[in-house]
């Protein structure tokens, strides 16, 4: 587990306490990071707001009526010091399998990505399901999760001009990530398909079927319409 030299708790406004850490490897992030929030969904805590899981930190925010930073911190120590005495609960190492519809009708920056990557629409169909990705933050809009884990051949910078209005469910990439447009917004990353599944419901608990260090793999759904698009080539 992580050293304590790694890790930095720290306050973050009046109401919220930052774990940050400065290890290099990414699945020991992901490993730790979940394993504090599992502890602390499993306390049950009456003063705990909400929970927010990036990259690099993850920021607890409290109920400053009930407790004060300071007990905040010297309870988020115990919880590392348990997590790293390896009191915790392992990885889930499911796999949450995500449908997509690579048509061209789909996906409308397929011709112009096949041009710039140099890759036929075959082959970025291929190398982006063939990938099996895991959601290191959710941000943006709610329930937007960047999963990273995008095969280097398809890395491409986010588009000069960005649409006004990405359509909910699209499929995206942009540098090292892709992603799932839960909702309809502006956006900017190259859109190569559709997801028919909803990846956000308020009215749910939880509103998502995707959280912090869950794996997933893209399926096409419809191989058909999949060779629609790849008779077109590059």
């Amino acid at each position: 587990m992580m050293s304590d030299i790694m890790l930095r708790i720290s306050a973050c406004g009046l109401d919220a306490v930052q774990i940050n850490t400065s290890e290099p490897s990414f699945e020991q992030r992901q490993f730790f990071f979940n394993a504090v929030l599992q502890n602390l969904e499993q306390a049950k805590l009456s003063w705990l707001f909400d929970v927010v899981v990036c990259e690099y930190s993850m920021t607890i925010q409290y109920d400053c009526v009930q407790v004060r930073y300071q007990e905040v911190k010297a309870y988020l120590k115990k919880v590392v010091s348990s997590v790293e005495d390896g009191h915790c609960v392992s990885n889930n190492d499911e796999i949450v399998e995500l449908p997509a519809d690579y048509s061209l009708c789909a996906g409308l920056d397929l011709e112009e990505l096949s041009f710039w990557c140099n890759l036929s629409i075959p082959e970025i169909i291929k190398l982006h399901s063939n990938q099996i990705y895991q959601v290191t933050t959710i941000g943006f809009a709610p329930g937007f999760a960047y999963m990273k884990g995008l095969d280097k051949r398809l890395e491409v910078m986010r588009k000069n001009i960005p649409r006004t209005e990405v359509p909910a469910g699209a499929i995206a990439i942009a540098n090292q990530y892709t992603a799932v447009y839960p909702q309809s917004s502006p956006g900017g990353w190259w859109l190569i398909g559709h997801c028919p599944i909803n990846l956000f419901d308020s009215t749910k608990s939880p509103p998502s079927p995707l959280k912090v260090g869950q794996k997933v793999r893209f399926v096409p759904c419809d191989k058909n319409r999949e060779r629609s698009g790849a008779d077109n080539g590059r």
